[in-house]
């Protein structure tokens, strides 16, 4: 049985975090993912992930563990995930995310807000063309209610002409 592992977005990657350190995948060859370390380029560490998991290959040299580049990650996740997901500011998305963690002082807002913006465009319901395709585009969101539960969008007004 190999090592705990696990998957983190990064930027339009995917890096792959086991213990204290960050690999990226280098190469797949039959099913078998390759990594290399994030880290340092010069860096000889090297692992695979297979059928019966995660193993390292070759050691890591010539620098500390990744602990610190992890929680980054990790807050800028988060952020990320609570921007598509909540309807508050960024900015205090961001400061309560930050206030949270211990490496929230190395990261500064203006590195992150756009990446929350376009998490947060990306959860929003398609715009109608016309009314009658507004149901079906809203309705099923997080839009269709005003905040103390009531329907938003009722249904198409029709003038009645006697």
């Amino acid at each position: 049985m190999g090592l705990e592992y696990r998957e983190v977005s990064y930027h339009r990657g995917i890096l792959y975090v086991a213990g204290d350190f960050v690999y990226r995948k280098n190469k797949t060859v039959s099913g078998v993912k390759y990594l290399s370390c994030f880290e340092d380029r010069i860096c000889a560490g090297t692992a695979k992930i297979a059928d019966n998991g995660f193993t390292v290959l070759r050691g890591h040299n010539g620098h500390i563990s990744s602990v610190a580049l992890i929680k980054e990650i990790d807050l800028k996740n988060k952020c990320r995930k609570r921007a598509a997901e909540e309807q508050l500011p960024l900015r205090q998305i961001f400061n309560e995310v930050a206030g949270e963690s211990d490496v929230g002082t190395a990261i500064n807002f203006v590195d992150i807000e756009s990446s929350m913006y376009k998490r947060r465009h990306v959860n929003l319901p398609p715009i109608p063309c016309n009314l009658e395709d507004y149901p079906g585009a809203v309705g099923a969101s997080m839009y269709s209610n005003l905040s103390d539960g009531t329907p938003f969008y009722r249904g198409t007004c029709r003038l009645r002409r006697d």
